[in-house]
C-alpha cells in the first residue's frame, strides 16, 4: 500500500537497484540500477541499511548519506524492500532513492498507509479518546510533526516525544528532543522554544550547539511557526561517514546549552536584577544600549543611575572594555539626569593625563524621568601596561578630580596631571597650584606654565612635596612637635636626594621653592 501510494506522485524516484545479500554484504545485481543508481559500481562506499541484531522489518525507510541532485539539496530518502528466504534470512533488498514529494508533506497523516497505522497507535498509547481534549491536543501534534521522522522513526522511538510534546501544551518553555538513526549517521532533533525568541541569530547558536555536541558535519533543519505561543525547529544532523555516533546522547546537556542561547536579553536582565526592589527598577533601556552592554552590566549601570539624587548630580564608572576589538585602554562612564556635549568633557579628561578616542551616548527613561549615560573610550599614556596597573584608589581620585573641575570646585590645569602620575588627589592639587602662585607673586622668574610643567615632568618629586607640606603641617598627624621635625628632616632629605637627579637646572629652584616655601595649607 505505501510504495503504491508513493508511486502517486508522493515521491520523486531518482534511483533504483537491486542487491543481494552474501555473507552479510550487499551485491548489487546487474542490470537492475536505473536513475541516479544505474551502472553496477559503488557497492563499496555506498550505504546500505543492514538491519540489527532481531531486526525482521520488511520495509526500511530511512535517508541515504549522499543529497539529491536535483530539487532541493537534502539527504535523499532511502526505501528498501527486504527480501528474506523461508528461514527469515535476509537474502537481497530492493532500494528506491528519492525524496517526498510537496504532496506528501500536505497530505493528512490519516490517509498514508503505514502513518495511520503509526498514528492509530500512538494515539492508543496516549491514553486519550479520540474526541477529547487530550486526543485532539495529542492528533493535532501527530498531524503537524515533521513528516520525514514520522515516516523514520518507529512507534517506540515517537511515543515518548509525542507525549512529552502533549504534556508542555502551549508553556513558555524550552525542549529538546535527539534521536539517534539506527545506523548512527544522523540525528533528529526536534527544539521547541518561545515564539518571540525566535531569531536568525538564536538559531545559528542553536546549530553551533548541536554539530559540536552530536559530532556533526552538517545540518539540515526546518522552521514550524504558528499561532502556538512555541515556534518548533527540526534539525537533521548528519555524522561524519564512517565514523557512527556510540551510544546515548546527553540531551539534557543540550537542552541546557540551547535554553541558554535562546534566552533573550529581558530575561538575562530579569534575572540578573533579582536583588533590585521594585522602586529600585522601572527602566527603560535603549535599543541601542541593549545591543552594546550585557544584563549584568545594565544592573550594574542601573544601581548607579538609583544613585542620582540631584538634578545636576552625576555618578561615574572607570572599567576595562567589554570586547577585545575595543581600542580603548579603560572606558569612563558618567550618568546624568542632564546632557553634556563633548566638547565640554574633553578639556577635563585630557588635562587629567588621558585621550579621549571615543564618545558613546545613550538615553534611558528611568521611572519617567531621562537618564542621559555617557560612555568615553580613553587611552592612557602608559597604554594596556597602565590599565593593568588601574586599582580602586586611582579610580576614586581620578572620578572626583574631573567632578571637581567640571562643576568648578576645583580648576583644570596642567597640574591636574598628578591626580595620574603622582598618585594625588584634587584637594592636594589645590595646594600645589595655591603655592605656586604666591611663588609668582612674591616675585620667582617662572610663570604658572612653567611651574606646572617642572612637576608634572617630576612627578614623584611633587609627590614627596606634598607628603612634606602635610608633615609640617597637618595638626592631627604628629602627637610631638619633636616626630613633625624629624619627619620633616626626613622629607626633605629625600627631596633634595630626588632633586639631584632632576634634568632641567631651572626646576630645581622650583621645586627647592616650593620644599622650603613656609604656609597654610587653607592658603
Amino acid at each position: 500500500d505505501l510504495l503504491s501510494w508513493l508511486a502517486r506522485d508522493n515521491f520523486v524516484f531518482l534511483g533504483y537497484r537491486e542487491y543481494r545479500v552474501e555473507q552479510d554484504h550487499y551485491r548489487s545485481v546487474p542490470g537492475t540500477g536505473l536513475g541516479y543508481l544505474r551502472g553496477d559500481d559503488g557497492d563499496d562506499t555506498a550505504f546500505h541499511a543492514v538491519p540489527g541484531p532481531g531486526e525482521h522489518e520488511v520495509l526500511v525507510f530511512t535517508k541515504d548519506s549522499r543529497r539529491s541532485p536535483v530539487q532541493r539539496p537534502v539527504y535523499l530518502d532511502y526505501i528498501g524492500v527486504r527480501l528474506y528466504d523461508r528461514r527469515g534470512r535476509l537474502t537481497g533488498e530492493r532500494r528506491f532513492l528519492g525524496l517526498l514529494s510537496a504532496s506528501a508533506y500536505r497530505e493528512p497523516v490519516d490517509r498514508i498507509p503505514m502513518l495511520s497505522a503509526k498514528a492509530d497507535q500512538l494515539l492508543r498509547a496516549s491514553g486519550f479518546a479520540r474526541q477529547s481534549h487530550g486526543g485532539n491536543v495529542t492528533w493535532h501534534v501527530l498531524s503537524t510533526y515533521p513528516r520525514d521522522e514520522l515516516f523514520q522513526a518507529s512507534a517506540d522511538e515517537l511515543q515518548p516525544i509525542i507525549s512529552r510534546v502533549v504534556e508542555f501544551e502551549e508553556r513558555r518553555l524550552v525542549r529538546v528532543f535527539v534521536r539517534r538513526e539506527r545506523h548512527g549517521r544522523f540525528f533528529s532533533c526536534l527544539v521547541y522554544l518561545p515564539r518571540d525568541r525566535h531569531t536568525t541569530r538564536v538559531r545559528l547558536r542553536i546549530q553551533e550547539i548541536l554539530l559540536a555536541g552530536l559530532g556533526g558535519e552538517s545540518l539540515e533543519y526546518q522552521t514550524s511557526v504558528s499561532e502556538s505561543i512555541l515556534a518548533r525547529l527540526f534539525f537533521v544532523v548528519k555524522r561524519p561517514d564512517g565514523d557512527p555516533a556510540p551510544g546515548d546522547v546527553d540531551v539534557l546537556a543540550l537542552q541546557h546549552q540551547i535554553a541558554e542561547a535562546t534566552r533573550s536579553w529581558d530575561d538575562e536582565f530579569e534575572e540578573a536584577a533579582r536583588g533590585l526592589a521594585s522602586e529600585e527598577r522601572g527602566v527603560e533601556f535603549s535599543d541601542a544600549y541593549t545591543e552594546e552592554f550585557p544584563a549584568s552590566v545594565a544592573v550594574a549601570d542601573l544601581r548607579l543611575a538609583n544613585g542620582l539624587t540631584s538634578d545636576d548630580g552625576f555618578v561615574y564608572n572607570v572599567y576595562r572594555p567589554l570586547w577585545e576589538s575595543d581600542p580603548a585602554d579603560l572606558r569612563f562612564k558618567v550618568l546624568a539626569f542632564t546632557q553634556m556635549s563633548l566638547t565640554d568633557v574633553m578639556p577635563h579628561l585630557s588635562l587629567l593625563g588621558v585621550e579621549v578616542i571615543d564618545e558613546r551616548p545613550y538615553e534611558w527613561d528611568l521611572r519617567g524621568r531621562k537618564v542621559f549615560l555617557y560612555d568615553f573610550g580613553l587611552r592612557l599614556a602608559g597604554g594596556a601596561a597602565a590599565a593593568q596597573a588601574w586599582n580602586p584608589e586611582l579610580e576614586a581620585r581620578f572620578i572626583d578630580a574631573f567632578d571637581a573641575t567640571y562643576h568648578g570646585r576645583a580648576e583644570s590645569g596642567r597640574f591636574n596631571r598628578l591626580v595620574m602620575t603622582g598618585g594625588l588627589t584634587w584637594q592636594e592639587i589645590v595646594w600645589l597650584r595655591s603655592i605656586s602662585r604666591y611663588l609668582i607673586q612674591a616675585g620667582v622668574p617662572f610663570s604658572q606654565t612653567y611651574i606646572a610643567s617642572a612637576l608634572t615632568e617630576n612627578a614623584p618629586i611633587a609627590t614627596a612635596l606634598v607628603a612634606a607640606f602635610r608633615a609640617k603641617f597637618e595638626p592631627a598627624l604628629f602627637g610631638h612637635e619633636d616626630e613633625r621635625r624629624a619627619a620633616v628632616a626626613v622629607a626633605f632629605a629625600g627631596i633634595e636626594e630626588q632633586l639631584a637627579g632632576v634634568a632641567s637646572l631651572d626646576q630645581d629652584p622650583v621645586s627647592y621653592t616650593h620644599l622650603t616655601l613656609p604656609t597654610n595649607r587653607e592658603v
